[in-house]
């Protein structure tokens, strides 16, 4: 598809999800709101790949991009440039132009007796996982920066992942059981960031505040892992809290009582809420920068050579260097 595309015409009609009115409402708002949400200083969250993904998204699912905008399709890029978004960038644009005669002889076909037919059956799965990728894995991943609505996102992902399995069982039971092994922030410390969040409700930040201020405060803070809860289709994020939960403001150095105990409305005047409120929302809460990091180096000396010994000495001569220049001013650089 890489070498394919750039042939391809890309300026005329393509394909798009079929979803019901009021999924594809719900799906471009939040397309749109990842598009044109700002960060604490003021800059747009999706931007480069991000917001190439968020674009195709909100396309697909039948939405037009902000300021009527046209779309802009691009060549697949390298994976190590998309990371978790490759799959979902490349897929989307096979299914778009999946009717044209090239892209089905190319990328949708296989070798039969030295001819080639095309795959019906690939390209079915191929819309089944982009629908999953458009309607849970796109949004779920775009957001997931957010660390003050990291609780919220998380339970409606599940909760959405739950009510899908009358949709497509199998794909939906593979993602609860991903999702299980990745309930950090539903657990009783952290699901506390909720009550900083803007997606939640105040009736229901009163319900978590109500709840903690029944149960007794730790004398000494919980050594190891924390406990997963058990998530059904009823569970609130009330539910969650739990009395490791006061934990949470101790780590962050907090005295929450003053305005926890106050109605919600008033808690954005207390400077100890507005100081956590601060921290939850610009902690970094994924590590996909990280990511994309690790895989560009891996690249990189694979290319160099195929010998594990010399890649290690390869790693080890870096991290000196990096030790010994941190950065590149010229004060640094000028140290040889």
């Amino acid at each position: 598809m890489k070498n394919l595309f750039p042939s391809l015409d890309t300026t005329g009609p393509f394909l798009t999800f079929t979803l019901e009115a009021e999924q594809q409402a719900e799906l471009i708002q939040t397309y749109t709101e990842i598009l044109t949400k700002q960060g604490e200083d003021n800059k747009l969250l999706a931007r480069e790949d991000y917001r190439e993904l968020a674009e195709i998204s909100r396309v697909m699912v039948g939405g037009q991009l902000p300021g009527g905008q046209s779309i802009r399709w691009r060549p697949p890029g390298a994976c190590h440039k998309a990371r978790f978004m490759a799959f979902a960038l490349i897929a989307f644009k096979i299914l778009a132009f999946s009717d044209i005669k090239e892209v089905r002889d190319r990328v949708l076909s296989k070798k039969v007796a030295k001819k080639l037919e095309f795959d019906e059956e690939a390209l079915e799965k191929l819309w089944r996982f982009g629908r999953y990728a458009v309607l849970f894995y796109v949004p779920s991943f775009l957001l997931s920066s957010s660390g003050r609505d990291a609780a919220v996102n998380d339970l409606k992902l599940y909760k959405a992942l739950l009510k899908y399995q009358n949709v497509d069982k199998e794909l939906a039971q593979s993602a609860i059981a991903t999702l299980n092994r990745h309930l950090w922030y539903l657990a009783p410390h952290t699901v506390m960031f909720a009550l900083f969040s803007n997606k939640v409700t105040d009736d229901m930040k009163s319900r978590m505040a109500a709840r903690l201020l029944t149960l007794d405060r730790p004398e000494s803070p919980s050594l190891g892992l924390p406990k997963f809860p058990v998530i059904t289709a009823e569970t609130e994020l009330c539910d969650l809290v739990k009395e490791a939960s006061w934990e949470f403001f101790d780590a962050v150095n907090s005295d929450p009582l003053p305005w926890l105990t106050r109605p919600v409305a008033e808690w954005e005047s207390n400077s100890d809420f507005q100081k956590v409120k601060a921290f939850v929302s610009t902690v970094k809460v994924v590590n996909d920068s990280c990511e994309r990091a690790i895989a560009l180096a891996k690249d990189y000396y694979k290319a160099l050579t195929k010998d594990t010994r010399i890649r290690r000495m390869i790693c080890q001569v870096v991290e000196q260097e990096r030790r010994e220049f941190p950065g590149i001013s010229k004060k640094t650089l000028g140290k040889r």
